[in-house]
């Protein structure tokens, strides 16, 4: 008998998978993103979209871009450190602190803790 999809949490990319595809996904871009090359690649992409700070002049077709951009640099992310923890589904249960939106304030009180 084969087990019903919806019976799976969605990933982070939002689309639901069996357990043992979203651990093989995870898995692929640990990998893609391993050792010195690798996190040179994932920081480069982070500081063109998630470190990437916008003007209130921006355009909107711009911004929806530079939006979709984080998306899957989160996407990535999320999916790295689902493989670290040795998670199979769905999301990790901590969200990455890289790709989490903090203020000064906020990251000045979690380093005092």
């Amino acid at each position: 008998m084969q087990r019903d999809l919806r019976d799976n949490p969605a990933g982070p990319d939002g689309q639901v998978r069996p357990p043992d595809e979203q651990k093989r996904i995870n898995e692929v871009l640990a990998h893609t993103f391993k050792g010195e090359v690798g996190k040179a690649a994932l920081d480069y992409l982070r500081s063109i979209s998630i470190e990437r700070a916008c003007g209130p002049f921006v355009a909107d077709g711009e911004l929806r871009h530079l939006e979709g951009m984080r998306f899957i640099v989160g996407i990535i992310s999320q999916r790295i450190a689902a493989h670290h923890k040795g998670e199979t589904r769905g999301n990790p249960p901590d969200p990455d602190p890289a790709t989490t939106f903090t203020t000064p304030r906020r990251a000045a009180a979690a380093a005092r803790r």
